[in-house]
């Protein structure tokens, strides 16, 4: 089989398309790169201006209602999170934050089920 041979202006055109192409392409990703990096540096400074450490994010996005309960309580995000099975906890005991023996947690809504 013969190969086909196409008119070398054809093909210098092609590359050239190609070569815009690749170029905007790699422009377009170096201004995502950029603003991310700038997102980026944005939250670092707004979490060391407020003193958290990148350490103390809670391991799991918090709901409305544990918010409000750290707002209320005045209590670090660990008061109301559960290790055991990585949950905040659903309802607090009556005397929290003094006494925590009462909280509900996932645990503990298993175990009303099946106990």
């Amino acid at each position: 089989m013969a190969k086909v041979m196409r008119h070398p202006g054809e093909r210098i055109n092609q590359l050239t398309e190609d070569n815009y192409r690749l170029r905007r392409e790699l422009m377009l990703m170096r201004q995502r790169l950029s603003s991310v990096n700038v997102r980026l540096d944005i939250a670092q400074r707004q979490l060391s201006v407020k003193g958290y450490d990148l350490t103390a994010i809670p391991p799991i996005p918090m709901t409305k209602t544990v918010l409000s309960w750290i707002n209320e309580y005045q209590v670090p995000w660990e008061a109301l999170y559960c290790t055991e099975c990585k949950s905040w906890f659903s309802e607090l005991d009556n005397s929290f934050p003094y006494h925590c023996e009462c909280c509900v947690c996932k645990c503990d809504e298993r175990e009303m089920k099946h106990g």
